[in-house]
């Protein structure tokens, strides 16, 4: 499967359109998550240091987004 390193925002919304959507996971910091009130609906909130660990918790058949 091809790496892709970054997702336009019409892209993105399409994608989360159609099924299956991606799994979209939040690896902010603490400060940048609470200094910003956006957060994209359905996404998974997972430290940076601890995502390594998460893919165990993903299906393999669905693309990634990481943000």
């Amino acid at each position: 499967m091809a790496t892709v390193l970054s997702i336009a925002v019409p892209e993105l919304r399409q994608r989360l359109a159609a099924f299956p959507p991606p799994t979209i996971i939040d690896v902010r910091r603490p400060a940048a998550f609470d200094a910003d009130s956006v957060v994209i609906p359905g996404a998974l909130r997972r430290h940076p240091e601890a995502v390594a660990e998460c893919g165990r918790e993903l299906d393999a058949w669905r693309t990634v987004v990481v943000y």
